[in-house]
């Protein structure tokens, strides 16, 4: 912009200055030629003054008076001609001669006419170049000529005049244009530069104040940065509400266009579908699982109708996602919304209350199956009295073992529901020690029919569980009673407890038949079993350890299992201490 200034500026002095110097050139000649006019016309009156009356005296007058008023360089021609043109006298030898006709001359005939007469032009007998002046005085006239040598030179050194005051007028109207370029073009430059900045997101950047036009220019220039700056700003803090809102939801959202160009991926959706390069643009680049997802969000925007598919996966772990898809309806730029939802846990849950369900029904019928069957065959026929006293006794075991899932079924089910009961009851705790002693006198019985040996380890007796003594009863009895029934004759069953850190600990570790690491992982599901012959033969009904991890997981804690086959198992439950509580003032 500067250059197109300074060229703009110096064609335009330049033709100024160019019209300025023919003009002052047109304008000096013409001074010139009026200066030297004038000054033949006081020559002129002078001579007529000075002039004798008689012809014969003449040829002495002009001889005399041309060599008195000729400078050195630049001798004066006098004649005297009468008023038909003819010449009477001449200074100049090589002029006209005595008795030439000079009447059809212009400044003679301006002469008869006006008085005084003027032209120039070459003389026709030196070929010289003068200026000629004629006067009628009387019956003379008289004419004079100066040769215009000095009129020559003049315009001879009018070309190098030109060219020296043109150069020196340029000069002057490069550097007056430079420094008007730059006046103008700063500010302008300025303007672009802050421009710049603001395209490039530098929305803080604001022009300087500018003078006359370019200040109210840039003053609108700021108020609209301004304005830009609030709408930008009120932009990204809907963005980022939209973004919170977006992140917050336990459902993965993902939005493409439509050349599968991601236009929003939450981190949600990542942790759902993987990890992606975020070098990678398309949706289709990240992966198997993106490319899934994709393949939805492109049916959607074909057939313009909303659709909800479910994905097992199993990158990067294992899970069920219900996708729902639908179109984005905007005629520019069409594309595909994705809400993904884990529903893996629900899956599971559905699976486990199916299971439940089957196990709770087999449980069941199981036991009455088998009352049913022995009342029938005492209905049947007359048996005799010892065998109406075997079926009647296994009609007891089956309504006692019926009676024990019933139990397990109720307690499991008061676990889950009354959460807050049983955390009241157990702010101030329970002794260990007491709970301990009750419960090993419940299955001493047990053990000595298995040949077990039960072993109490309690360093500090006055140990409180942070429990309620009910649940830590359950909770010992269950992890004893497994201890003795899944252990070998003279094995051992050893009970300790403590604190470590911020926790309390109770471990039942036994050196009986161990469980299998293929079943471990299972082992605290309901009604599930390792031996499951022998469960049924010990009159187990298989939610023992349920009930244990439920009860751990109701005082904010957790079970650990240890074991190996044939060398035994070891159950850890921990707790978490209460926080002390700070005295009121």
């Amino acid at each position: 912009m500067k250059k197109e200034i300074i060229r703009g500026y110096l064609l335009t002095l330049s033709a100024g200055l160019l019209a300025a110097l023919l003009l002052a050139a047109f304008l000096s000649g013409q001074i010139y030629t009026n200066a030297l006019k004038d000054r033949m016309k006081a020559t002129l009156v002078l001579l007529a003054s000075a002039a004798p009356t008689e012809a014969d005296e003449l040829p002495d007058f002009v001889s005399a008076m041309s060599a008195q008023l000729s400078a050195a360089d630049e001798p004066l021609r006098i004649a005297v001609l009468d008023q038909d043109g003819t010449v009477i006298a001449d200074s100049s030898s090589s002029g006209a001669q005595s008795g030439d006709e000079r009447g059809d001359r212009n400044e003679i005939q301006e002469a008869k006419q006006g008085g005084f007469g003027f032209d120039s032009r070459r003389s026709q007998t030196n070929r010289t170049r003068y200026m000629y002046a004629a006067y009628l005085s009387g019956s003379y006239i008289i004419r004079i000529a100066l040769p215009q040598q000095s009129y020559r030179i003049y315009f001879q050194l009018l070309p190098l005049l030109f060219v020296a005051c043109f150069t020196v007028g340029a000069l002057a109207a490069w550097v007056l244009a430079r420094r008007t370029a730059k006046r103008i073009s700063e500010p302008v430059e300025e303007l672009t530069a802050t421009a710049t900045a603001i395209a490039e997101g530098d929305t803080k950047r604001r022009v300087p104040p500018f003078e006359q036009e370019l200040g109210e220019l840039g003053t609108a220039f700021n108020l609209m940065t301004d304005q830009l700056q609030q709408k930008q700003q009120e932009t990204e803090d809907k963005n980022a509400q939209l973004t919170g809102i977006l992140e917050g939801m336990q459902d993965g959202v993902a939005a493409v266009d439509d050349h599968s160009q991601v236009l929003l991926l939450t981190d949600r959706a990542q942790a759902l579908l993987g990890p992606v390069n975020p070098r990678l643009k398309r949706l289709d680049t990240y992966g198997a699982n993106y490319t899934k997802v994709a393949r939805l969000a492109r049916q959607a925007m074909e057939s313009g109708q909303a659709s909800q598919e479910t994905l097992h996966l199993s990158y990067p772990q294992p899970r069920i996602l219900d996708v729902y898809t639908g179109p984005i309806r905007q005629q520019e730029e069409p594309g595909a919304i994705l809400v993904i939802k884990d529903v893996t846990r629900l899956k599971q849950l559905e699976n486990l209350r199916q299971e439940f369900m089957a196990n709770v029904t087999h449980e069941l019928k199981t036991p009455l199956t088998s009352i049913r069957g022995y009342l029938e065959l005492l209905k049947s026929s007359q048996r005799d009295e010892e065998t109406r006293q075997q079926f009647y006794e296994i009609i007891d075991i089956e309504a006692d073992r019926l009676m024990h899932l019933i139990t397990d079924m109720l307690e499991l089910s008061e676990i889950e529901n009354r959460p807050a009961l049983d955390r009241q009851e157990a702010v101030e705790g329970c002794n260990l020690a007491e709970v301990s002693r009750e419960v090993m006198a419940q299955l001493q019985p047990i053990a000595d029919e298995h040949q077990v040996t039960l072993h109490l380890d309690l360093p500090d007796p006055s140990l409180r569980a942070p429990a309620a003594h009910r649940r830590m009863r359950q909770l010992l009895t269950n992890l004893m009673s497994n201890a003795i029934l899944y252990n070998k004759p003279g094995g051992a069953v050893w009970v300790t407890a403590g604190h470590a850190r911020d926790h309390f600990f109770l471990r039942v570790r036994d050196n009986g038949i161990g469980i299998p690491e293929e079943h471990q992982a299972r082992i605290f599901e309901r009604f599930y079993r390792v031996y499951k012959e022998r469960s049924r033969a010990l009159g187990g009904t298989g939610l023992g350890l349920s009930i244990v991890k439920h009860i751990a997981q109701l005082y904010g804690g957790s079970v650990q299992l240890e074991s190996r086959p044939d060398e035994g198992s070891v159950f850890t439950v921990y707790l978490p201490l209460p926080l002390p509580q700070t005295p009121v003032a």
